[in-house]
């Protein structure tokens, strides 16, 4: 049900409202799991998360009518796209939770600020974009905003921390890519859910290969230290629930926006959550916030809402006839013949 405004609508709200609250509960908990217990595991953690996902996949393929099931996307297992996604997925979450274990919260959000950089870069190659300037002009305002709101915290980080947190920033961008390409174009879009699935198997054995040669040696010869004590056994099979069960409604979440909006839609509204996750870092896991880092939350926020003015000034432009050569690929009325469906929502070529 549309609410007067062609670019807003009840799916696209409650979506996206899901997806922030996710969102920042699971960067929020995966934080405090590897940096305030003795949990020091992050590839574990994520491989733990992506077989439940896998598993809620597969048992909501073969519960939910209209759902296609397991044995009909086994031909999916043939396309590089689907391992291309599942790779990036796995160095996304993975790396990301990774640095965690070696810079603040706060750091890890604004560096993630710039994600719609490389987003914007791929999108141009694999999906023939192009932009406007006041999407740059946006972007520039929230990691301007991000970067005062960080201001202060960023003097002990370790170097190693942030090269990794960058690792996961490009994979976070290819991994928006290749799943909106995936769910939006071919003769046979994914749905979410399927996405997950075809595309586990893959994500789950390239973070094994990063388990066994980083973290096994230590796991099986772990000895806790005084400031963290190793958590008794239920403890962890606890934590290692939470976070699955948190991680499997996100990416289903995560999944069904990008099919309903564009990958430069996710990432320039995804910085919308960056204002709020440092403020509540700052409140909770670092210091106190000071009157500039506030200034940049809501310097933040402001760019938020230069990009959401000018979404919504630009889409209710439709075009009386049909003109190729200028007709934008983002409508969603069908495509001509032989022309490419690209995806819906997705920004209006200049």
């Amino acid at each position: 049900m549309a609410l007067g405004l062609p670019w807003l609508n009840v799916e696209m709200i409650g979506t996206f409202i899901a997806w922030l609250v996710l969102n920042l509960g699971l960067n929020y908990y995966n934080k405090w799991v590897v940096s305030e217990t003795n949990f020091r595991f992050p590839f574990l953690l994520t491989t733990t998360n992506k077989v439940v996902g896998l598993c809620v996949a597969v048992t909501i393929m073969y519960c939910k009518k209209g759902m296609p099931k397991p044995q009909e996307l086994l031909e999916q297992f043939m396309r590089p796209l689907v391992h291309a996604q599942g790779i990036a997925t796995a160095l996304n979450i993975g790396l990301n939770n990774w640095s965690l274990m070696m810079i603040t919260l706060t750091l890890n959000q604004v560096l993630k600020a710039t994600v719609p950089l490389p987003t914007a870069a791929l999108s141009v190659i694999f999906e023939g974009k192009t932009f406007s300037w006041q999407l740059y002009g946006s972007m520039a305002v929230l990691v301007t905003g991000c970067v005062l709101a960080a201001a202060g915290s960023m003097g002990d980080e370790e170097v190693a921390g942030i090269i990794i947190c960058i690792g996961s920033i490009l994979a976070t961008a290819a991994w928006t890519v290749f799943s909106a390409m995936l769910m939006q174009s071919g003769s046979k879009p994914l749905d979410a859910v399927s996405l997950l699935f075809v595309s586990g198997p893959t994500t789950i054995a390239t973070l094994l290969v990063f388990f066994f040669s980083l973290e096994y040696g230590r796991l099986t010869g772990f000895t806790p230290d005084d400031d963290h004590p190793l958590p008794e056994t239920q403890m962890m099979f606890l934590y290692l629930f939470i976070a699955a069960a948190m991680a499997s409604a996100y990416d289903i979440v995560h999944n069904h926006f990008v099919k309903i909006t564009s990958s430069m839609n996710m990432a320039i509204m995804g910085n919308s959550k960056l204002a709020l996750l440092i403020l509540l870092s700052m409140l909770t896991l670092e210091r106190e916030p000071t009157p500039l880092r506030l200034v940049g939350v809501v310097v933040s926020f402001g760019g938020t809402v230069w990009y959401s003015v000018f979404k919504l000034q630009e889409r209710p432009k439709p075009a009386k006839t049909v003109d190729v050569a200028s007709s934008s690929s983002d409508s969603k009325s069908v495509p001509l013949v032989g022309e490419k469906s690209t995806e819906a929502s997705a920004l209006i070529k200049k």
